[in-house]
């Protein structure tokens, strides 16, 4: 109960930066990091078993890989991935029975957060779906998804302009966009709001704490009937 009660904290706590800043401070990641070599020693301490360093290891080890990966395709920021490897070392195992196809539980509170970050794209649809008449290409129907128009001058410091003019960018590198870069016109662009992902992750850890495991299930109910 105390690793649970410390996890959700901290990561409330950085769900809360994410929200306001759209970054976090150093003390969330290695508030968790710190946590989990905390438990760990605790563990291993008091079970005595050297099992615990595999699993700790491949814990850890998998959110560090899927860190790096998603944050050098630009997909997701450095203190998102940083959160999943703290998540990775605080919980080396699943905290409950959980039916999954994921051999970590990290990867599973992952996987659970993109499923849920995944209803945005269908807000922006659902709000731009009275443009579907203008669309005249695929890449015009996926940015439908993607963001919305609005004014060059009226651009929120936490909204990417994606392109104006017919000329639009579908992929923002996590790593180098500007937000907030607004023009003195009336023009339209396209833009796309930052969206603060450590609110899923931590909706994805009460789900995975929970035992449910989106992806799985949707697997084994597919196809459906």
């Amino acid at each position: 109960m105390l690793r649970l009660l410390l996890t959700l904290a901290l990561l409330l706590y950085a769900s809360l930066l994410d929200w306001r800043r759209r970054e976090i401070d150093d003390r969330s990641w290695m508030g968790l990091v710190g946590l989990g070599f905390a438990f760990f020693a605790y563990d291993l301490y008091t079970l005595r078993s050297w099992l615990l360093v595999k699993f700790f290891a491949i814990s850890v080890g998998s959110a560090l890989v899927l860190a790096v990966l998603l944050y050098y395709t630009g997909v997701m920021g450095g203190g998102d991935g940083r959160i999943l490897i703290g998540l990775g070392a605080v919980y080396p195992l699943y905290p409950a029975e959980t039916l999954s196809v994921f051999p970590v539980f990290v990867l599973s509170v992952f996987s659970n957060a993109v499923f849920l970050a995944a209803l945005v794209p269908l807000g922006f649809f659902a709000m731009n779906i009275r443009r579907l008449k203008e669309v005249r290409s695929p890449r015009e129907f996926l940015l439908l998804f993607l963001g919305y128009p609005k004014r060059a001058r009226e651009v929120s410091e936490f909204e990417a302009v994606m392109g104006d003019e017919g000329r639009y960018s579908l992929f923002l590198d996590a790593r180098t966009v500007q937000l907030g870069k607004k023009e003195d016109s009336d023009g339209l662009v396209w833009v796309s709001p930052a969206i603060p992902f450590l609110v899923f992750i931590t909706l994805g850890f009460v789900l995975s704490y929970l035992g449910i495991d989106i992806f799985t299930r949707v697997l084994l109910n597919w196809p459906p009937g």
